[in-house]
């Protein structure tokens, strides 16, 4: 699989070294986190989860995500990482543990926290069921074995604009237009569109609407 970043992911989540964009969500378990079986829930999760398992390439001009075939890293250090790095076999998330705490860091051009929250489920549905031997409920839980849907992954930029215009009026209700020194909300019939505007033009609207 490889398919390119979509130009808008240059702007909304650009990385540098000194601003990485990337998040850390720590969970604090009840007891001291088993590496092995932490392992082997991150197998089966990341089996469940293809689409988290790439890195970034060069294709010509372009930057793209490739499947990563290296094992996604579970690394015992309450340190942050460097990913896409060699820490990481150039993955762009990884799994650390120390004491009694699971963290997750991952790279925001990859997904976000409402993206990633049912990759948290199925991580702690396996660990959780393997650590204490306790069989617990599945539902809701994407399991390793079930399918995986073409919306949990496509680009939703490479969506042509006929197919998600509904969704967009729907995202942006209420909404209102920047008019000359002065606010005009719109109605719900209305498209809305990305503009760009000047840093001075904003920071001057921005000012005489307080």
């Amino acid at each position: 699989m490889r398919r390119p970043l979509y130009s808008e992911l240059r702007t909304i989540y650009e990385t540098s070294q000194a601003d990485p964009h990337t998040f850390r969500l720590t969970m604090k378990l009840k007891d001291i986190v088993d590496g092995s079986v932490l392992r082997q829930a991150v197998a089966l999760t990341m089996q469940r989860n293809p689409y988290f398992r790439v890195r970034l390439v060069m294709d010509h001009d372009r930057i793209c995500f490739e499947d990563n075939p290296a094992p996604v890293p579970v690394l015992h250090t309450d340190r942050r990482i460097v990913l896409g790095s060699e820490q990481t076999q150039s993955h762009l998330i990884a799994f650390c543990y120390w004491k009694n705490r699971l963290c997750i860091d991952c790279c925001h051009g990859l997904t976000d926290g409402g993206g990633i929250a049912p990759l948290i489920s199925t991580l702690l549905y396996y660990y959780c069921s393997q650590y204490y031997g306790t069989p617990l409920s599945s539902e809701g839980i994407r399991l390793a074995d079930s399918p995986v849907l073409p919306q949990e992954w496509e680009d939703p930029a490479r969506i042509p604009i006929r197919d998600i215009k509904p969704l967009v009026a729907k995202w942006n209700q209420p909404d209102f237009a920047i008019e000359t020194g002065s606010i005009v909300h719109v109605t719900p019939e209305s498209d809305v569109y990305n503009i760009r505007i000047s840093e001075e033009a904003f920071m001057r609207f921005n000012l005489s609407n307080d």
